[in-house]
This record gives structure tokens, C-alpha cells and sequence, in this order.
């Protein structure tokens, strides 16, 4: 868990960031909200809904 990280939604603390690497080479960072659960993925400071990052996925596959 990152201690400066805050929940897109919520603003509380409580997230955690799991690094993936996608099919194309990218990297991507998963987070997850332990107090409100929500969901997103950031790359390279930019962030990602679930359908780009899909889209990503398959152009690689």
C-alpha cells in the first residue's frame, strides 16, 4: 500500500497499486480502494478506463 496515494473517488489513503506489464511492453499500475472499492489503472500518469486498457490488450494479442 502507498501511503501518499489517494483514492480517485474517496480521497482516503487506503489504496493499493499492484504493477502489471501489458501485452504491448507498457507498464500499467492497478488500484484498488480498500474503503469505497474503486477501481482504476494509471499509465505513465495518465489514467486508463477498462476499455482502453482492453483495447490495448487485444491490438497485441
Amino acid at each position: 500500500m502507498n501511503d501518499g496515494l489517494r483514492c480517485t473517488t474517496c480521497g482516503q489513503g487506503s489504496v493499493i497499486e499492484i504493477e502489471l506489464k501489458l501485452p504491448d511492453g507498457s507498464q500499467v499500475v492497478f488500484c484498488s480502494c480498500h474503503r469505497c472499492e474503486s477501481k482504476w489503472w494509471d499509465r505513465n500518469g495518465e489514467h486508463l478506463d477498462l476499455d482502453a486498457l482492453v483495447d490495448v490488450a487485444r491490438r497485441e494479442a
